[in-house]
C-alpha cells in the first residue's frame, strides 16, 4: 500500500523532535536530583516549620513546579500531538495545576523559614524577581483555564490570547530559571564564603546544577518555538464528503500550538 506524501513529510520533520525531548527530560531529572543531592546532604536535609532545614524545601519545590511540571506541561502539545485536543488540554492543564501546588508550598517553606529565623523577606534581587515569576505563572494560569477550558468563552477571545499564552509560558519559564540561578548564587555563596572558591564538592555540584539548569531551559525553549514541530491539525481525506472535523475539533477552532 503506497504511503500518503503527507505522512511521510511528517516523518521527516519530526525525524530529531524525540532526541530533543529525551535530552530536556534527562538534563530535567538530573537538575532535580543535583538538587536534592545539595539540599538534602550538604545543605543540611529537609524540613518543616521551626527549622533551619524548612528553607531547603523551598528550591526543591520551585525547581519542581516552575522548571520540571511547568517544561513538561509546554511539550504536551507537542509529545501527545496526534491526541484529541481535549484530552491534551486537560492534561496541559493538570501538569500546570501541580506545579501551582509545588509553588505555593516552595513559597510557604520560604517565609516559614525567614520568620523563624528572623530575617527580613522581600529585599533581595532573587525574591523580586521570585514574586513577578510566580505573579505572571498565576496569571497564566487563570487566563489559560478561562479562555480554553471554559465552554462560555468566546472562541475569539481563545484565539487571540493563544500566541500571547505560548510566549508567556516560554518567557515564564526563562524567568524562571533565571531566578533560580540567582537564588542558587546567593545561597551557595551564603553557606561557602570563602571556601567556594576553593572548588570543593559541594561547590562543583553547585556548579554542575547551574549549568544543567542553564542547559534543560535551552533545550525546552528551542522545542517549544520551533515552528515545524507544533502540533497541527493533519487529516488525510480518503472520501469526498469533507468533515466539520477538518476545520474544527469538537465545535472549537484549534490552531497550531
Amino acid at each position: 500500500m503506497e504511503r500518503s506524501p503527507i505522512l511521510e513529510k511528517m516523518e521527516r520533520r519530526y525525524r530529531y523532535f524525540p532526541v530533543f525531548v529525551a535530552i530536556y527530560e534527562v538534563l530535567g531529572i538530573l537538575s532535580l536530583v543535583l538538587m536534592c543531592v545539595w539540599t538534602g546532604v550538604w545543605a543540611g536535609g529537609w524540613g518543616w516549620y521551626g527549622t533551619s532545614a524548612e528553607f531547603n524545601v523551598h528550591p526543591v519545590l520551585m525547581m519542581l513546579g516552575l522548571t520540571f511540571f511547568h517544561g513538561n506541561g509546554m511539550l504536551v502539545f507537542r509529545v501527545m500531538r496526534n491526541q484529541n485536543i481535549k484530552l491534551l488540554k486537560f492534561i496541559h492543564m493538570t501538569f500546570m495545576a501541580i506545579g501551582a501546588v509545588a509553588v505555593v508550598f516552595g513559597l510557604i517553606a520560604v517565609f516559614g523559614y525567614h520568620n523563624w529565623a528572623g530575617f527580613s523577606n522581600m529585599y533581595s534581587i532573587h525574591s523580586w524577581m521570585g514574586i513577578a515569576v510566580v505573579l505572571f505563572y498565576f496569571i497564566q494560569l487563570t487566563l489559560g483555564v478561562t479562555a480554553f477550558l471554559l465552554p462560555c468563552t468566546p472562541l475569539s477571545f481563545g484565539a487571540t490570547l493563544l500566541p500571547i499564552h505560548m510566549f508567556g509560558g516560554m518567557a515564564i519559564y526563562g524567568g524562571a530559571c533565571a531566578t533560580m540561578l540567582v537564588g542558587l548564587y546567593e545561597r551557595v555563596y551564603m553557606l561557602l564564603t570563602t571556601s567556594y572558591s576553593s572548588l570543593g564538592s559541594e561547590a562543583v555540584t553547585v556548579n554542575i546544577l547551574g549549568l544543567v539548569m542553564g542547559l534543560a531551559c535551552i533545550v525546552v525553549l528551542y522545542i517549544v518555538s520551533k515552528d515545524a514541530w507544533r502540533r497541527r491539525e493533519v487529516h488525510v481525506v480518503t472520501h469526498t464528503t469533507r468533515t466539520e472535523e477538518e476545520h474544527h475539533t469538537h465545535g472549537r477552532h484549534t490552531p497550531p500550538r
